[in-house]
């Protein structure tokens, strides 16, 4: 069977999730989510090739599996998703074929490779039902300091927060942001931003000032104790 050459692609999750990405880090993102779609896991090697360090925030959209290659759970899900979809439209067509008292036009109706509005209407009907909240999205919404574009933040809960386990990550996720230094100093993404990319906070670590080591001051050569510019430092003035 040939590989499926299409997916699901929701344009303003993309936008969302990579507002903060260089031309050239979206070019990156976009050529290993087709990669993955087409071939599976990414080799770490071929994820170097294509983000070219380490420290490349593309490395954060994907998650390391048990073998050492690399796959984004969402195009994951939607893969997936869209396999048990058509299997299903081929096995309804198997059924009307061999359904004698069915007319010519339904049993030649649905081809190997379906591309209409009417699939896609019923894929995302499908999805709509698949996402149904399971955990309590008021609850972290509610802890959350920019309450903005909520219906968003809302769907980014529910593709993203499926087990229990899901549930928990996204609450430290949410614990680590709200401690951090951006914002404590004010800078806070809105909720669907956030959202979009919560996983990106579940094993967050602060660096330390480098001058003062976040105690807020510092000696100097001269032996003067020197109030730090850092976030410690204001808090002490």
């Amino acid at each position: 069977m040939t590989k499926d050459p299409a997916v699901l692609f929701y344009t303003s999750d993309f936008l969302t999730g990579t507002q903060f990405f260089s031309n050239e880090q979206c070019g990156q993102y976009i050529r290993l989510l087709c990669q993955q779609h087409q071939l599976g896991h990414i080799p770490n090697e071929h994820m170097l090739d294509i983000c070219k360090t380490y420290d490349n925030p593309v490395w954060k959209k994907f998650k390391k599996d048990t073998n050492g290659g690399w796959f984004n759970e969402r195009m994951e899900e939607e893969k997936e998703r869209r396999i048990k979809y058509c299997e299903s439209r081929r096995s309804n067509k198997m059924q009307d074929f061999s359904n004698k008292h069915m007319s010519e036009h339904m049993s030649t109706h649905m081809s190997q490779h379906m591309e209409t509005e009417t699939e896609t209407e019923n894929i995302n009907d499908n999805i709509i039902k698949e996402r149904k909240p399971k955990f309590d999205f008021d609850l972290i919404w509610k802890q959350y300091p920019k309450r903005v574009k909520r219906k968003m933040a809302e769907k980014h809960f529910n593709s993203s927060v499926k087990t229990k386990e899901d549930f928990d990550d996204l609450q430290k996720a949410l614990a680590n942001y709200l401690s951090s230094k951006r914002v404590m100093n004010g800078f806070v993404q809105d909720g669907a931003t956030w959202f979009n990319n919560w996983r990106d906070w579940i094993d967050y670590k602060e660096t330390a000032c480098p001058k003062c080591k976040d105690k807020g001051f510092f000696t100097s050569s001269t032996g003067y104790k020197i109030t730090c510019e850092c976030p410690a430092g204001k808090n002490l003035k």
